[in-house]
């Protein structure tokens, strides 16, 4: 791929059992997706800015890997200001896939549960 933290969280997610399903590349940014047992990974470039989203298998919806740790965690979000740097959302990735695969896997609410979340991070009522 062309950043080395790229080639190396690939790598890892192909360890892990995830496969590269879609890679597009433009001058204006990317849109890169692998697919796993329970998860999918999409790792987006707009503009050079990265960043990381988890979503369930088979949901068209993408969270933050800070949404998913206040998830499994059971922790209220509190409004944030901006997302994660990328360094903290690859550590996402790679220190806790196994527990969101496993969120993933076993609560079938887990769509309205994350956008719960996700709007407590947003300002709004949680």
């Amino acid at each position: 791929m062309d950043e080395p933290w790229l080639d190396e969280l690939a790598e890892f997610l192909r360890r892990e059992g995830y496969a590269l399903y879609e890679d597009q590349r433009s001058p204006g940014g990317a849109v890169i997706r692998f697919r796993g047992h329970s998860c999918e990974i999409h790792i987006t470039n707009d503009r050079g800015d990265w960043w990381i989203g988890l979503s369930p298998l088979g949901s068209d919806l993408i969270m933050t890997p800070q949404v998913w740790a206040h998830y499994i965690d059971g922790t209220k979000p509190v409004p944030a200001t901006q997302a994660e740097p990328l360094d903290v959302q690859i550590t996402f990735v790679k220190e806790r896939l196994k527990e969101a695969e496993l969120a993933a896997a076993r609560d079938p609410d887990i769509d309205r549960k994350l956008i719960a979340i996700n709007r407590g991070l947003l300002g709004f009522d949680f």
